[in-house]
């Protein structure tokens, strides 16, 4: 075989291998879980996740929180960043309605749809962030009664003035999810 044609080979088997690699991915979107959302998974490493995005399809930069925040078409679709600042995901921001859950969840729904998936949910209040979410039960991951992971879904709501009574039972102020709103994003981190 001459030098000609190993080049040729050569180069052939590095498109090959190339184009059957999950190196450059496409699409990270996908389902959100209590694990992660898509491709962005709590566990991984930063370098996992981002040594395997498209930059030809995905903007990629750090975000405020010593992590970072990828953008697609220039909006921001997710973000992550790490619990005890090592380079393992424990937080993933979920701003885009390119993800959703099992049911059809997704950033953008009205409180509508979320009710009918949902009627028994309550609406709660961080008052750290000093807004509302409410947290299905199929998305959280208790061990022994204490949470461990959590997935939370915030609400975009123009209304003030909504009634809130502490549960004695979980110790939280909670309200009936009886509200005009939107899901504005979703947020899962480990507990612990």
């Amino acid at each position: 075989m001459t030098h000609r044609y190993q080049i040729i080979l050569v180069s052939l088997l590095l498109i090959v291998n190339i184009g059957c690699s999950d190196k450059n991915l496409k699409k990270i979107e996908g389902q959100i879980d209590a694990e992660g959302a898509g491709e962005i998974r709590l566990g991984k490493t930063y370098s996992e996740v981002l040594s395997k995005i498209d930059e030809t399809v995905y903007e990629v930069s750090p975000n405020d929180k010593n992590g970072f925040q990828i953008k697609k078409d220039r909006k921001t679709i997710i973000s992550f960043w790490s619990k005890n600042q090592d380079s393992t995901i424990g937080f993933v921001k979920v701003l885009s309605d390119n993800y959703q859950t099992a049911k059809g969840l997704k950033v953008g729904d009205s409180m509508d749809k979320v009710r009918t998936i949902y009627p028994e949910l309550k609406l709660l209040f961080d008052e750290m962030d000093g807004e509302y979410y409410f947290a299905p039960e199929d998305l959280q991951v208790y061990n022994k009664d204490k949470p461990e992971i959590l997935c939370l879904f915030y609400v975009d709501s123009k209304e003030k003035n909504i009634d809130f009574e502490m549960n004695e039972k979980t110790d939280r102020f909670e309200s009936s999810m009886d509200i005009e709103g939107i899901i504005k994003h979703v947020l899962i981190y480990k507990w612990k």
